[in-house]
């Protein structure tokens, strides 16, 4: 509840109140917000009003009993919270939104399917995150979250609904949750700065093994608002999820996957330099052998797939825009980024991520949110 991120988040707000009804009876809004938050008077006597808006403040001493950081550490008052009134129980489900994530109709229609046809077999249901132009100001954050879609209909899809395990991670947003397994795993995971949504997805996989699913709902975010923001989030997502592979107290089985998600990321690395020695050398600015033509063929696959899984996302990201007619121009605008600017970036933020583990940083670096 910083003052750069209220817009987003009375959005986020609005979006519910204009939602919810079409499909649920019973729900609320929970806000939850530091005691020491810039907007925290602002919000309360916005809402004050509002049977359906409620505020729960985390106190300024409020303490986990392993420590946790940040947004772990809301998250576990949030729920002790409403454990203390009495609204813990199987029948009653949490949908985890960010302050930026808005939705719609559908999404709500979604969650409310999963609880009346799949909720007694299911216990935790994640859905796709898409980030529509019109809440973007940068043009290059524009189309480096164009991955995000189909890394949710691809990774997170196969691990969360065919294996029915969230061994890769889930998100902290668009996602559903009983309220009775959600306390009992919790959101405790320690004095480190450790991924709270992977944390929670390993926890829950080893908890309660072939219980997640995939329900078709979708949210509306926000691409960071600067360059600079977007390595501020890439470097909390590496060091957050580097942490969680070797200091996350979760058996190495369940922690596997996370280590290959680290080398996932950084496989950008490779497929961002050939191309680059390649122009050099056909610049004649270097003279040397590029690459072998033995691996020629491995490389190019490697790099096609890479710009397929742009492409694709930008696709989703475009109809969410209102932009449903294919363009060839933006899709060699993607796959230039992607090499010469988008690849070099996400290096970058690993990089920086990387340095942050090896600091031990328990910073919890939020960024601006102003659309």
């Amino acid at each position: 509840a910083r003052w750069d991120v209220v817009n987003a988040l009375e959005r986020v707000i609005n979006s519910i109140m204009s939602s919810a009804p079409r499909n649920l009876r019973s729900w609320f809004i929970n806000i939850v917000i530091e005691e020491n938050s810039e907007a925290r008077s602002y919000l309360e006597k916005k809402y004050s009003g509002n049977e359906r808006i409620r505020i729960t403040v985390v106190p300024r001493e409020y303490r986990t009993k392993k420590g946790a950081l940040a947004k772990s550490r809301a998250n576990q008052y949030a729920i002790e919270n409403l454990k203390a009134q009495g609204l813990i129980s199987k029948n009653i489900w949490i949908y985890h939104l960010d302050d930026d994530t808005s939705i719609g109709p559908e999404s709500v229609a979604a969650v409310a399917e999963h609880i009346m046809r799949y909720g007694d077999r299911y216990y935790l249901a994640q859905g796709i995150l898409s980030f529509p132009h019109f809440l973007t100001r940068n043009f290059i954050t524009k189309y480096a979250d164009s991955m995000r879609p189909t890394d949710d209909l691809t990774r997170f899809y196969f691990f969360t609904n065919v294996l029915k395990m969230p061994l890769i991670g889930l998100h902290g947003e668009n996602m559903l949750v009983r309220s009775d397994i959600e306390e009992s795993v919790g959101w405790d995971n320690g004095n480190r700065a450790i991924a709270d949504d992977s944390f929670f997805a390993l926890n829950f996989a080893y908890l309660y093994p072939g219980r997640s699913a995939f329900m078709p709902a979708i949210t509306y975010g926000s691409s960071p608002a600067t360059v600079r923001d977007m390595l501020k989030q890439r470097k909390r997502w590496f060091l957050n999820v580097s942490n969680l592979s070797f200091y996350g107290g979760i058996p190495v089985r369940y922690r596997a996957f996370m280590i290959y998600s680290i080398i996932f990321w950084m496989g950008m690395v490779v497929q961002n330099v050939v191309p680059v020695l390649m122009i050099l050398h056909m610049m004649g600015i270097i003279d040397m052998a590029v690459i072998n033509p033995e691996v020629l063929f491995l490389w190019a696959f490697t790099l096609s797939f890479w710009i397929w899984f742009y492409i694709s996302g930008l696709r989703i990201n475009r109809e969410v825009s209102g932009l449903y007619r294919e363009n060839i121009i933006d899709y060699a605008i993607l796959v230039f980024l992607y090499i010469f600017v988008i690849s070099p970036l996400e290096i970058i933020g690993g990089l920086l991520g990387f340095i942050g583990f090896l600091r031990n940083e328990r910073s919890f670096e939020v960024i601006s949110k102003p659309i």
